[in-house]
């Protein structure tokens, strides 16, 4: 996370963060593991500077976005909701008020879940987060992590399934749409691509 003084100088924040990064630990899986949490956290807190969230609301958005996967160390269906149970009983144990930790658990439960839903800008934010390698240059080695991680074989089914979703997906906010809509096209274009070789019976390059 990025050296800030309001990051480092909350003790509440960082009590809970910790419990986060503790449970994170414990999850051994190829792509919903501590990285990618590290890295829906980095990227919601730039989002959410985008979006002009200031102050200790960061630290929420932060929060919201290195629990967001802690319910993989329960399940993997319907993982969102013990994420946020992880979240509540942590920022309880750290001394926030209660709109905080619903700010949180709300974030986590209406912005990542599949289908997306998010209904305020801080759900919003977590939403683009969590799905922003979609656009970026790293959207196909993080695929392949979670075509490992959910057993799929078939390369060609998984990519069929990939261009589903990455077509059928708009970013929330207009600072994502900004940063990932170009990339989000090139990705397209390269799936077709892709799919186009393996229907003709080449191999992948």
């Amino acid at each position: 996370m990025e050296k800030n003084l309001v990051f480092e100088r909350d003790a509440k924040y960082r009590a809970a963060r910790v419990e986060a990064i503790s449970i994170l630990d414990t999850i051994d899986l190829p792509y919903h593991n501590k990285a990618h949490a590290l890295d829906v956290e980095l990227t919601a807190v730039t989002l959410a500077k985008g979006e002009g969230v200031q102050g200790k609301n960061l630290l929420l958005v932060s929060l919201a976005g290195i629990f967001h996967d802690t319910g993989h160390k329960v399940r993997a269906e319907k993982n969102e909701p013990e994420g946020a149970k992880f979240a509540e009983s942590a920022m309880l144990r750290a001394g926030y008020a209660q709109h905080e930790i619903k700010l949180v658990r709300d974030m986590i439960i209406y912005g990542t879940t599949l289908p997306q839903e998010p209904r305020s800008v801080f759900e919003k934010i977590l939403a683009d987060a969590d799905v922003a390698n979609l656009g970026r240059e790293d959207f196909f080695r993080q695929g392949d992590l979670l075509k490992t991680e959910f057993g799929i074989g078939d390369t060609l089914k998984w990519l069929k399934s990939s261009l589903a979703f990455i077509k059928g997906h708009s970013f929330f906010t207009e600072t994502a749409k900004g940063m990932y809509e170009l990339k989000q096209q090139d990705n397209v274009s390269e799936l077709e691509r892709r799919i186009a070789v393996l229907e003709s019976g080449m191999r992948l390059s």
